[in-house]
């Protein structure tokens, strides 16, 4: 008897050793730890709100937070002062309350009559650095209404420097409306940027009441765009519950703006499920939250709202990007190296021709400058 009891703890312990390597092995790599930022330089710049319609402010906003973040080693400029975040913020929540929930955006018309392009993000997490490289010339070009954005969320988490890249696009947008498009995914909600960073990022460079206005403006952000009548663009994907609705359904009477995620269902279905090719129609997710919905699903959702292709990010992609579901959804992964260890090329989507046939931009990670603790 002393003999079995012995083999069941050293089975017991084996186990639990076991389970504790994995649980190491995926921090490692899926969860970054935050690395603190206590050496702020404290000569902040203070803008006031009409600083926020010079177009030049969200550019000149960008080059100094990318100069400074390619800089950094030993500290950490603070850019802008407390009271110009949160009015950048406020504004910037106004702005959003004004959009509907599920966003309709066409291509720009140039002055020739010609259609001009428009591009589609995919997370960034922080990769301040990679997200001012999409911007380069040789990329994507900087946002303008000629030349808009749209960020399918996750924009926090995971990297140092979410703050700096949501700022930007907030800066960039108050000033160009048109320019920039930022939808909801998951880790836009308190579920995850308590756990994975965002939250201690803006504590250690701000404080709290920072916090809670950037959780006004997540509960703010639409959750899907309808490209050219064409592409439907969301960051998850779709569930039972999204599936039986029309997007006019969805967008009239379903999601409802001022609620989390983790309570209203339809933004789990949005924000968490993922495409696969094990199922042809529903099956519950890894995740734990979410669903992975099969090629029959996206072809039904696709026809019954009359559009053509479906968008969604919400996954790593070892190329930047892949096509599923005979080439009608496309994941499009926008954090090059994710993590610092993935290995992976970011990419963006592509709408340029006189059709909405996408293509794709690929491109490597920058050099991140090692902050000395």
């Amino acid at each position: 008897k002393l003999q079995t009891n012995f083999v069941t703890m050293e089975t017991f312990i084996k186990t639990a050793l076991i389970f504790l390597h994995i649980l190491c092995l995926n921090s490692l790599l899926i969860r970054r730890p935050f690395t603190s930022f206590k050496n702020f330089e404290t000569s902040a710049v203070a803008f006031s709100a009409e600083n926020f319609a010079d177009k030049q402010f969200g550019r000149n906003l960008l080059d100094t937070f990318e100069k400074n973040t390619e800089a950094s080693r030993q500290k950490s400029v603070k850019v802008l002062d407390k009271n110009s975040v949160l009015c950048i913020l406020e504004s910037s929540i106004k702005m959003m309350l004004q959009e509907p929930k599920i966003l309709s955006i066409n291509r720009p018309i140039r002055a020739d009559g010609s259609k001009g392009s428009l591009s589609v993000c995919g997370d960034t997490h922080g990769q301040f650095l990679d997200l001012a490289n999409i911007f380069h010339e040789d990329i994507g070009g900087y946002p303008t209404a000629d030349n808009p954005f749209i960020f399918n969320g996750d924009l926090v988490d995971r990297g140092r420097y979410s703050f700096e890249g949501v700022m930007c696009l907030l800066a960039i947008k108050l000033a160009d409306p048109q320019a920039v498009h930022i939808l909801r995914g998951n880790h836009e909600t308190s579920r995850m940027y308590l756990r994975y960073g965002f939250k201690d990022e803006i504590n250690e460079k701000y404080d709290q009441e920072v916090m809670h206005k950037f959780e006004e403006l997540f509960e703010a952000l639409p959750v899907a765009a309808v490209l050219q009548d064409e592409v439907f663009v969301v960051h998850g994907g779709i569930g039972p519950s999204s599936f039986e609705c029309t997007i006019k359904e969805l967008n009239t009477h379903i999601i409802k703006r001022h609620r989390s995620e983790a309570s209203f269902e339809v933004f789990m279905d949005l924000l968490w499920s993922d495409p696969t090719n094990k199922v042809s129609k529903f099956t519950s997710s890894s995740r734990g939250i979410g669903y992975s919905f099969g090629k029959e699903i996206t072809k039904a959702f696709l026809e019954r709202n009359n559009l053509k292709l479906l968008i969604r990010s919400h996954q790593v992609r070892q190329g930047g990007y892949d096509f599923m579901h005979d080439d009608k959804c496309i994941t499009v992964f926008s954090a090059p190296n994710y993590c610092g260890q993935c290995r992976n090329n970011g990419a963006i989507v592509r709408f340029e021709g006189e059709d909405m046939t996408p293509s794709f931009i690929v491109f490597n990670a920058k050099h991140y400058p090692i902050k000395n603790k």
